[in-house]
């Protein structure tokens, strides 16, 4: 099982970052937002939005098992100590404790 996101457009990549987070090895394209830290952690494959390359990276790790376990337990490591690191937390409470985040009702 892998994940991928051929993206043209997209601003962070939640969806990357919540596959990240469950150990599955991931595919992107260059154009998502936390692909530069996904090359620089190792923690998963990074692509041009190209049928041939996606097909490619694809054919990549179901060939390399080794290097889909790399890639999950990287990327796992990377979404926890960026992303949902104790400090992260910490930084979220402060600001919805200081009013920064209001109710879209208001």
């Amino acid at each position: 099982m892998f994940f991928v996101l051929p993206s043209a457009s997209e601003n962070f990549g939640i969806a990357a970052a919540e596959s990240m987070a469950a150990a599955v090895p991931t595919i992107v394209s260059e154009e998502v937002g936390l692909s530069s830290d996904i090359r620089s952690h190792d923690a998963g494959m990074i692509v041009k939005c190209d049928p041939q390359q996606l097909a490619s990276a694809i054919s990549d790790l179901l060939e390399k098992k080794e290097k889909a376990a790399t890639l999950a337990t990287n990327g796992r490591r990377l979404v926890r100590e960026r992303y949902f690191s104790r400090s992260a937390r910490e930084g979220a409470v402060r600001a919805l404790s200081a009013g920064h985040f209001q109710k879209m009702s208001q």
